[in-house]
């Protein structure tokens, strides 16, 4: 529907933003002339009456480096990549001036890791006809079909599992049908909309009716049309069964109410709504310019999802929720991409990123899709591009593509650790108490549920604190535990205490801290591709782990993440500065046609590092290139005590003497502080 939406956008800034034109025109006779300073001036100006538009900012990126400028140049190109890293040439000889510094090197590199493909589905459906232009997909579950709608058709098909369609009503639909939906009941919602590549009557041109179908009967149940012009491009059930429709034409979200439609949400930060979904109660809605906004329907308060800025939020049109995460289908960006974002628990900001599928060989506009228990399925390749007034020009014969990808379920324990401290040399009496009480109070409350695990120990700092660490599966399980503790309590006969001495005589609580764990999932070894199962392959795996790294004398130096993708054949990762706010990346692998190991690296500095090497005497050693003077070398230590020491030197003298740059050790860090400082991180780099 990208090209539908393309017009509205258009239409919207022609109307609430002349000047922009304007601007952009005058701009492009200052470069013209010579002017760069004026042309500078002028791209200024239209930037912030069109701010994150990927063509203006790719001028005012133009502009910033023909004046010299060359940290700003940099900052809008990669901002203009990670929107479309396809069409905007970096072969410009404007960009010329940002070769020093290492700007533009940077700026490639970036540009490369954008197309870099990444794969996860399989194909679970390819349909039969290549004159059939689909919007929407929904699983029938009743009769094991996947439901469709087509626009060029202006019908709902039934698809078997060999491709084959059947229509679901005996005669065409008025308009043509897009977003669908099914209710508890197992009647199946339909926005439609008056298009030309549907071929309606005149009169019904930007025009939407809702229908509602009895899949069972074949007929149409309701038929509601929704008041004036308006485009309803996505519809969406909520669990208390609410019919939402997003109207991209008026900005507005609509809720069925009786049998009419009501506008219920709109806002002048609207562009073009496309997507929406429920997680936790809150609506959320996918604007096609603007990102991701949360809606509570009970307070009304809307308010726009804050996210990483190594990420895009633009040009999302199909959004899903799953757990704690939303998926975004963005066709609005190249190239195309599947988006997981896992939201914090208040759901406001984005934790983490994950690009499910992105370049993928199949993809060709691709449109909405359902989850059905752990997968997603989404339709690969809608025909909009081929659809021209209705007539699918498709000399190709390219088939409809539907693939299907696992998501990845994150599970968080809910931890208090609180810390005592033995008052009055009563060790003894203390630990009695919480041996005796405490801990019983757990092994009971765990053979409920309720906790899933807890400890006593006494801090590495002195013999005189103790740290008491419980683990709660969830954070329900935690708001559970107070009414339990009254009814266990309750069968016991009071508290143990030895040589009858009071809890206020032997420990005072110094700290209490709730925090959430991740749990880790450990990679599967089903999910191992056959091919990178080799011992060469799996040379590197002691690495792998979230970890803390410190320094030898226990200063904290920061996070790391160190996890398989691709299937076991790449180790990525991802390093955050626990002072200074550095983050970088590193693809490590395996490469058999040379058998070696190679790290590429990329900071937020725009540091690179190439590095090749392997296990020496149990070590992994990495290193750049070694025909030059300046070299660097990485060594990766592990320890029996399952940490890891990590040393990276350098040498300017082809290797005759080597100075260190980094030493440090990794220990595991399973803990929420890793997740909150990274999210910190992240949120301040925003800013």
């Amino acid at each position: 529907m990208r090209s539908i939406i393309f017009l509205f956008i258009c239409s919207f800034f022609t109307i609430s933003g002349q000047s922009v034109s304007q601007l952009y025109q005058q701009a492009v006779n200052s470069r013209e002339s010579g002017n760069y300073d004026e042309y500078l001036g002028f791209m200024k100006e239209a930037n912030a009456l069109r701010a994150n538009n990927q063509r203006i900012m790719y001028s005012l990126a133009e502009a910033y480096a023909y004046t010299g400028k060359a940290d700003s140049a940099f900052y809008f190109l990669k901002e203009v990549l990670k929107i479309d890293a396809e069409n905007y040439s970096l072969e410009n000889d404007a960009f010329n001036t940002l070769k020093s510094g290492g700007f533009l090197q940077r700026l490639k590199f970036y540009k490369n890791l954008m197309q870099t493909q990444i794969i996860s589905s399989d194909t679970m459906l390819v349909i039969e006809d290549p004159d059939f232009h689909i919007e929407d997909i929904q699983n029938y579950p009743s009769i094991n079909k996947i439901l469709v709608s087509s626009v060029n058709h202006r019908m709902i098909y039934e698809v078997d599992d060999e491709g084959k369609i059947k229509p679901v009503l005996p005669g065409k639909l008025k308009l043509s049908p897009l977003g669908i939906d099914l209710d508890n009941n197992g009647s199946l919602w339909v926005a439609s909309v008056g298009i030309s590549q549907g071929k309606p009557n005149k009169d019904f041109i930007d025009r939407s009716i809702i229908y509602k179908i009895d899949l069972q009967k074949g007929v149409i149940v309701k038929e509601i049309e929704i008041s004036g012009e308006s485009f309803a491009g996505d519809l969406f059930i909520s669990r208390d069964q609410n019919v939402y429709v997003t109207d991209s034409k008026n900005n507005s979200l609509l809720k069925l109410e009786g049998d009419v439609f009501v506008p219920v949400l709109s806002d002048d930060r609207f562009v073009s709504l496309q997507g929406i979904t429920e997680l936790n109660g809150k609506i959320y809605l996918s604007d096609y310019v603007k990102g991701i906004f949360r809606w509570d329907p009970v307070s009304s308060e809307l308010i726009k999802i804050r996210s990483s800025k190594e990420i895009t939020l633009k040009g999302i049109d199909g959004l899903y929720s799953y757990k704690n995460k939303l998926i975004g289908i963005q066709n609005g960006v190249r190239p195309f991409r599947i988006l997981e974002l896992e939201l914090d628990d208040g759901g406001e900001f984005t934790v983490n990123h994950n690009y499910l599928e992105k370049a993928h060989p199949a993809m060709d506009e691709p449109t909405l899709g359902f989850i059905e228990g752990d997968k997603f399925y989404y339709l690969a390749n809608s025909f909009w591009q081929l659809n021209q007034d209705g007539v699918i020009n498709n000399p190709e014969n390219k088939l409809p593509v539907i693939l299907t990808t696992e998501l990845n379920d994150s599970k968080y324990n809910l931890v208090v650790e609180e810390q005592v401290e033995i008052l009055n040399n009563r060790a003894e009496e203390a630990h009695y108490f919480y041996l005796n009480n405490w801990a019983e109070f757990r092994k009971a409350a765990r053979f409920r549920g309720l906790v899933s695990d807890y400890s006593i120990s006494t801090t590495n700092d002195s013999l005189k604190k103790i740290l008491l660490r419980t683990v709660y599966p969830d954070s329900s399980s935690y708001f559970m535990i107070e009414e339990f503790f009254k009814s266990w309590s309750g069968t016991q006969d009071g508290p143990q205490f030895l040589n009858e001495v009071p809890p206020s005589e032997f420990r005072k609580v110094l700290q209490s801290i709730i925090a959430v764990e991740k749990v880790s999932q450990k990679f599967s070894e089903e999910k191992l591709s056959p091919l990178c199962r080799t011992e060469d392959h799996r040379a590197f795996d002691f690495w792998l782990g979230k970890w803390s790294v410190y320094n030898k004398n226990g200063k904290f130096l920061g996070y790391n993440n160190v996890e398989l993708i691709q299937n076991g054949c790449v180790i990525k990762e991802n390093w955050f500065s626990g002072n200074a706010i550095l983050t970088g990346t590193s693809m490590n692998f395996y490469n058999k046609s040379i058998n070696r190991w190679q790290q590429s690296w990329v900071d937020n500095t725009g540091g690179v590092l190439q590095l090749t090497g392997g296990i020496d005497d149990d070590q992994m050693i990495l290193r750049s290139d070694t025909t030059q003077e300046n070299q660097h070398r990485i060594t990766w230590r592990p320890s029996q005590d399952g940490t890891v020491e990590q040393i990276w030197e350098s040498t300017e003298d082809g290797g005759s003497t080597w100075k260190q740059l980094f030493y440090g050790i990794y220990k595991n860090s399973e803990s929420e502080s890793y997740e909150r400082n990274k999210t910190q991180l992240i949120q301040e780099e925003s800013n």
